[in-house]
């Protein structure tokens, strides 16, 4: 698709490294994956191919490309993701058939990116029907499309680099060509059972940010008690404190082991399979600037072939291999998350009044570690959408 052709894994713990730093920044950049995932779990190659070209081209110009994932709206959350609780969410944001395309209107809130996207994700239902999860639509839209506006960018606790902002669609006109298609009969039914497999994957990647937060604070609390003495002594050299610096590493190590093995499990029987097939597809810098590979490249994934094979590529995945990523995914999301929250709190227990202090960093560190225990479906919702996985049954048979 002209980018780096590296397995997907490898930019998810990069993002770990970079949340060790600063989790907002991780998630700034993570975001656009998510819409990436959303839109491969159409199995539209050619929609795909919109986001792929958009990002490459931007990318060769040195200018960056944000995308948004627009889902959740005022009367609708965590409980818009989940099909047990979704008799509950409030959902107003609708597509209407019209000729050449479609009109959303409607408006989303908490959009991560929403203010800096070129171009949205977005999940729309269809306006003939009754807002079940049968109902919902995929669209690629056009930041600059009429009738978009960004009222307002929440004032958050943390994560405050990565913006979340309301996106309302009045009336936005979508053509045909951006509405992401699964190919089969029952489309929209499709998109929704597509939603839950994302997740499966992007809690994982929320598992990765949590990771690189506990790292960071087992790091700033080294460094710490490294420079400072406790009742005239050295800090590091006394037994308790080393104690508690174990702890910190252990979590750190606890919680990377959790993510990956999520990750793995995702790019093993998941939505990342196809992506992370083993297949090393990189063409050199010069030949993917050529014109005629772009061409070539371009007619490759517009025809119908490719698109068949993506999509034969994809539903290799069988349901009990779906069922599985996804357990392991809310597994991730919310033992990582814990586990961040717990190293936050220690360091700062550890540092003392100083914790506290903006210069140091560890309360910043757990003010943005609280939003990864509610983005991607609160944790409460994750461990009810992991006790129902088939997965469970089957482990509770085989005892």
């Amino acid at each position: 698709m002209g980018g780096a052709g590296t397995h997907p894994i490898a930019a998810f713990i990069s993002y770990e490294l970079i949340a060790t730093h600063c989790v907002g920044i991780a998630n700034l950049l993570g975001v656009s994956g998510l819409a990436i995932a959303c839109v491969m779990a159409t199995h539209d190659l050619r929609a795909l191919s919109v986001i792929t070209k958009l990002i490459c081209e931007n990318e060769r110009k040195g200018i960056p490309t944000f995308l948004s994932t627009c889902v959740t709206e005022p009367g609708a959350g965590s409980d818009a993701e989940d099909p047990e609780e979704f008799d509950q969410a409030i959902l107003r944001t609708t597509s209407k058939k019209v000729e050449g395309g479609y009109r959303i209107n409607g408006n989303k809130i908490f959009i991560s990116n929403g203010s800096l996207a070129s171009l949205h994700v977005v999940i729309a239902y269809d306006a003939a029907g009754k807002h079940r999860p049968e109902d919902m639509m995929v669209f690629l839209v056009d930041s600059d499309s009429k009738g978009i506006t960004i009222p307002r960018n929440e004032k958050k606790m943390g994560q405050k680099v990565c913006s979340a902002s309301e996106v309302v669609f009045d009336d936005v006109f979508v053509p045909e060509d951006m509405r992401c298609r699964t190919g089969t009969t029952k489309e929209t039914a499709y998109a929704y059972s597509g939603l839950s497999n994302v997740l499966g994957m992007t809690r994982g990647v929320v598992g990765g940010f949590a990771t690189g937060v506990a790292e960071g604070a087992y790091r700033i609390a080294l460094d710490y008690v490294r420079r400072n003495e406790f009742l005239g002594q050295p800090m590091e050299q006394q037994q308790w404190v080393r104690i508690e610096l174990a702890n910190l590493a252990r979590r750190a190590q606890v919680s990377r082991a959790t993510y990956l093995g999520a990750l793995f499990t995702g790019a093993t029987m998941g939505l990342m399979e196809p992506a992370a097939s083993g297949m090393d597809l990189k063409l050199p810098d010069a030949l993917n600037e050529h014109t005629n590979v772009k061409k070539i490249r371009n007619q490759i994934v517009q025809s119908d072939m490719a698109n068949k094979w993506f999509r034969l590529l994809a539903n290799r995945q069988t349901l009990t291999g779906r069922e599985t990523t996804c357990a392991y995914g809310d597994v991730a999301k919310v033992s990582c998350t814990e586990l961040a929250m717990e190293n936050c709190q220690k360091a700062i227990t550890l540092m003392g009044k100083d914790g506290l202090r903006h210069e140091f960093g560890a309360e910043k560190l757990l003010r943005d570690t609280k939003l990864l225990q509610i983005y991607e479906g609160t944790n409460q919702v994750n461990l009810l959408d992991f006790i129902k996985r088939r997965v469970i049954r089957q482990f509770d048979t085989a005892l």
